[in-house]
């Protein structure tokens, strides 16, 4: 069966905008925003690009739609961002936002950061084998409080 599903956007033209921002989100870049988030920005601009369809297919292409992710990225740069997204994983067991606070008393791992950064190991289809599991489920009970919250 066919997906007839339209957007009320013009999905193309959201494409690029979106392939920028990741460009920028990639570790040597990001100048212009609090570089301590740039898991979360990868986050959004992957999640939407896996969400867009391609835009070098058209509507009457048979079988399943591509996804903008696929065409967007090329194999070097998706584990290039694989490869930083485990970079950010701490002796902590969680991640960091970036590696923009290297050696500093203020780099930590957060919850946040630590979710974004499994999101965008699923996005990338990530087989999180070198995922430190263990480390991340000692993390996530150290930031759980006494009411279990």
């Amino acid at each position: 069966m066919r997906n007839t599903f339209q957007l009320p956007i013009n999905q193309k033209m959201q494409i690029g905008p979106l392939s920028l921002s990741l460009s920028f989100s990639s570790p040597l870049q990001l100048t212009g925003v609090d570089a301590k988030y740039r898991m979360t920005l990868a986050y959004f601009c992957l999640s939407s690009l896996a969400l867009l369809p391609d835009p070098t297919t058209s509507s009457s292409d048979e079988g399943p739609p591509r996804r903008a992710i696929e065409t967007m990225l090329t194999p070097k740069q998706r584990n290039g961002f694989i490869d930083w997204i485990y970079q950010q994983q701490l002796p902590s067991g969680g991640f960091r936002g970036s590696d923009s606070l290297d050696g500093l008393e203020l780099e930590r791992a957060n919850i946040i950061q630590s979710y974004t950064a499994l999101l965008n190991l699923a996005i990338l289809d990530d087989g999180l084998e070198r995922l430190d599991r263990k480390g991340m489920i000692r993390f996530v009970g150290e930031c759980q409080v006494e009411d279990g919250s």
